[in-house]
């Protein structure tokens, strides 16, 4: 079983992190940046499948009198901030991004939560199983980061907005609000 203390690290740092990118969005709302809500929900998405675990294990171990729920409550805000991310970035990027990003992230964050706040590494864990581990996480980092800025949609919405703002420039007002729309979600890129 884990450090007590442990769990409430996790709940103190997903705490400050549901803030961060709650004022982080109302910064960036305005860009439309896909690549920040996959980021932020895979990342609290991390958090909960880590706490989910910790708060099963302790409820089977001392039963559900003893439960702590100001975890079970950062499980439910974290999971419904993170749905919420994950629809922004629906609305912003394509899908493909949205769910290679989210199937990278989240694993990632939850193993290594687990190897270093919860100590789960075990004696078995060996330098050269944890640098095959940070070699897997780095292709699959750069993989969504390859899928961000290649991604045929991606390609297209970046021509669109390269062919607004050249209508822009020349004073020729733009077709109609679509076509408004489609520069303001093409920012990110």
């Amino acid at each position: 079983m884990a450090d007590p203390k442990a769990e409430t690290i996790l709940v103190s740092i997903l705490i400050g992190l549901v803030l961060f990118f709650g004022v982080a969005e109302l910064f960036l709302r305005h860009r439309r940046i896909s690549m920040f809500y996959v980021l932020a929900a895979g990342i609290l998405y991390g958090f909960v499948a880590v706490l989910v675990r910790l708060t099963m294990t302790h409820t089977i171990a001392h039963g559900i009198g003893q439960i702590h729920w100001l975890t079970v409550i950062m499980i439910v805000v974290a999971s419904v901030v993170g749905g919420w991310m994950v629809q922004c970035a629906y609305s912003c990027g394509p899908p493909d991004l949205v769910i290679a990003g989210l199937t990278v992230v989240d694993p990632i964050v939850g193993v290594v939560l687990g190897l270093s706040v919860l100590g789960e590494a075990g004696p078995d864990f060996t330098p050269g199983i944890g640098m095959v581990m940070c070699l897997a996480g780095t292709v699959a980092i750069v993989g969504v980061v390859l899928l961000s800025r290649h991604h045929p949609e991606v390609i297209e919405r970046r021509e669109q907005a390269k062919r607004l703002r050249r209508e822009l420039s020349s004073e020729t007002p733009p077709a109609d609000s679509a076509t408004l729309k489609t520069l303001n979600s093409t920012r990110e890129h």
